[in-house]
Parts: structure tokens; C-alpha cells; sequence
């Protein structure tokens, strides 16, 4: 339940989400350390339940918004279950950093289908201050949910899999630190939740932001097309081994 207090905590944090950026580190930990065990399943309960705690807590805790956060919830557990298809097939050698792929390719889905239309995004938890990713034109809106997954799993890999690990720490920091300084040099205008809606909704090429008309949600796009490519190689690879 850390994992949902923390990103319970960092959704609330107005000036900026700083406890986003670790909160689903024990997500990762409960897949790395019961992967392996016949207990994985019940532990992707626990997986569930913490995703439902932190949806609940978006939807400002009303009960008339329970229905979404279940379908939420369930949606966003799959990125661990698939994780999981994938390390059946390819053995130990498999990367979390799957998780990062399944769950940007899901929020780019989401986006696409327009459905459900309260959808919430982990870049939405940056809404408040836009100001940090006047980069955003480049990645595209879904850029700050990679950026805080990112940073996710290599705070866990510093923190939480092997003990800490001073160096991945540090890069931990500079991973969450240099968009903002960045976003501090550069003058253009960030692209919020509501331009990109506009862009996939109406394929609207007006646009003010012709990089990101013409970009659109570069880095959600391309995990999404990895996502099947991924599962692809995991079924041929599970087939070939069966015969």
C-alpha cells in the first residue's frame, strides 16, 4: 500500500508531484521479487487494489466514480500481467522497463478510443504546473507519464531490487531534475491535456504547435507499436518452445 499512498500523496502536491516520481517503485518490487513464485497472482491483486486506492484518490474519493476506477485499475494492471507473459517466454533476462512500454502503449489506446472520457493520464498529475514541460511538444502530452515512469524504475533499481545504489539514485534525481531545467530555457508554450484531446478527437490540424500537429504523441505512439511487437515475439517464442 506505499505504492498508493505515494502517488495518493504526489496527485495532491500542487507546486509539484515530487512522491509521482517513486510511487510506483514498490509496484515494480512486488513483480521483481514474486515473479518467480507460484504467489505471483495473489501479488497482482495487491497490484490492483494499490492502482484502485491511488484512481480513487484522483476522482477526489466520490463514490458515484467507483465503476472507473475499478475499469482504471484493472486496464492499468495489465502492463504487469503482460510483463509477465513476456517473462515466461524470455526467461530472467526480461526488463521492467516492459512495464514502461505496456503502460505508455495502454495511455496512447486510451487516448486514441476516447473512452473512458475520464480517463486519467500520470502526466495529468503535472496539469497544475505546465509550466515544467514547455518540452512537451517534442514527446507530446504523454511525454510526462514517460518521464515519471522512467524515473519510477530507476529509483526502484536503486532502491528497492538490490539495496540502494548511490549512482542510480543520483541519476534518479538528474532523470527528475533536468525536463525542469530544460523546461526553464526554452520559451515555447507546453502542450496541455486539453490541445492534445483536440488533436486525436478531430484530427485537427490547426494546431497552433506545428511540432506537435505534426509529431502528435510521438513517445505513447511508438511504445504502443513496441507493445505489439513485444507480445508477438513472446507468443511465437512461447509456441516454438511448446514444440
Amino acid at each position: 500500500m506505499a505504492g498508493s499512498i505515494l502517488l495518493s500523496a504526489g496527485w495532491f502536491m500542487k507546486p509539484f508531484p515530487v512522491f509521482m516520481f517513486v510511487g510506483l517503485a514498490p509496484f515494480f518490487a512486488i513483480v521483481d521479487h514474486t515473479i518467480e513464485s507460484e504467489n505471483f497472482w495473489e501479488n497482482c491483486e495487491m497490484i490492483l487494489l494499490g492502482l484502485a486506492v491511488f484512481f480513487f484518490a484522483t476522482f477526489l474519493f466520490d463514490t458515484s466514480s467507483i465503476i472507473k476506477v475499478l475499469v482504471l485499475s484493472i486496464i492499468f494492471t495489465l502492463p504487469f500481467l503482460g510483463f509477465a507473459y513476456v517473462h515466461e517466454s524470455f526467461g530472467s533476462h526480461t526488463g521492467k522497463f516492459i512495464i514502461i512500454i505496456f503502460w505508455l502503449g495502454i495511455e496512447y489506446v486510451l487516448l486514441k478510443i476516447q473512452w473512458p472520457s475520464k480517463t486519467i493520464f500520470l502526466a495529468d498529475s503535472l496539469q497544475i504546473t505546465s509550466n515544467w514541460q514547455h518540452w512537451n511538444h517534442e514527446t507530446g502530452y504523454l511525454g510526462a507519464s514517460a518521464w515519471i515512469l522512467f524515473a519510477n524504475w530507476i529509483f526502484y533499481t536503486g532502491t528497492l531490487r538490490n539495496g540502494i545504489n548511490w549512482y542510480l539514485i543520483i541519476l534518479g534525481l538528474a532523470i527528475v531534475i533536468s525536463p525542469l531545467i530544460y523546461s526553464l530555457i526554452l520559451e515555447t508554450k507546453p502542450i496541455l491535456r486539453g490541445t492534445m484531446v483536440e488533436l486525436y478527437r478531430d484530427n485537427d490540424n490547426s494546431i497552433s504547435d506545428k511540432i506537435y500537429s505534426g509529431k502528435g504523441e510521438l513517445v505513447a505512439r511508438t511504445c504502443a507499436w513496441l507493445s505489439i511487437l513485444i507480445i508477438l515475439f513472446a507468443v511465437v517464442k512461447s509456441r516454438v518452445t511448446k514444440k
